[in-house]
């Protein structure tokens, strides 16, 4: 990517004759330039593996997968409106999931530095990899729960603001547990262990 300049810095005809570059570089089809400037994708897109530290196109709606794992990426800006099928953007150094939207059936996040779920997709109903990331600590203590979707546990995280920067709050996390109906019988709430967290 040293060489190919990113969509912002051109207007009117020039810029489209840059994203048409760009998509030539990484062998991205089946596309079409709306007036906005971003790019749909009737098929996949894959900008993995190219040490990027943000996405060279601001992308609306990819059909099939986007994989921009295993970059330098610290934010998804840019990211898909929609994603038919799987999204992947782990290993990078995002510390947010905001910037990306509806996905199809398989999400990857993990080797991030994500401490919270903000922006995580709301109508998400799929499978999804959260591993290797400090958030990943807290999501970890519902392990142990068998009838309850990690989408709605990760839905009530948010709702209850558990998360605040550095500080997980232990009387909303109960609230968490407790509106969700989880038993907490066998779940000591003064020996939690957050690594990444102040628990208070």
């Amino acid at each position: 990517m040293k060489y190919i300049k990113l969509y912002e810095s051109f207007e009117n005809t020039e810029s489209f004759e840059i994203i048409e570059s760009i998509c030539d570089h990484y062998n991205i089809y089946n596309y079409t330039i709306n007036e906005d400037g971003t790019v749909d994708v009737d098929g996949n897109v894959n900008v993995s593996c190219d040490s990027l530290t943000e996405l060279p196109l601001k992308f609306g709606e990819v059909s099939g997968n986007f994989f921009c794992n295993d970059n330098e990426l610290t934010s998804l800006e840019g990211c898909p409106k929609s994603v038919g099928r799987i999204f992947n953007c782990s290993h990078n150094q995002l510390t947010s999931l905001e910037g990306c939207g509806s996905i199809g059936f398989y999400f990857s996040f993990r080797n991030n530095n994500l401490k919270n779920f903000r922006g995580f997709p709301e109508y998400f109903d799929g499978d999804f990899n959260y591993d290797n990331n400090p958030v990943s600590e807290i999501l970890n203590l519902f392990n142990h729960i068998t009838d309850t979707s990690l989408l709605k546990i990760i839905e009530y995280i948010n709702e209850y603001d558990v998360i605040q920067g550095n500080n997980m709050i232990l009387s909303r996390l109960e609230e968490v547990f407790y509106t969700l109906e989880i038993s907490t019988h066998d779940f000591n709430f003064d020996n939690i262990i957050l690594p990444h967290y102040i628990i208070i």
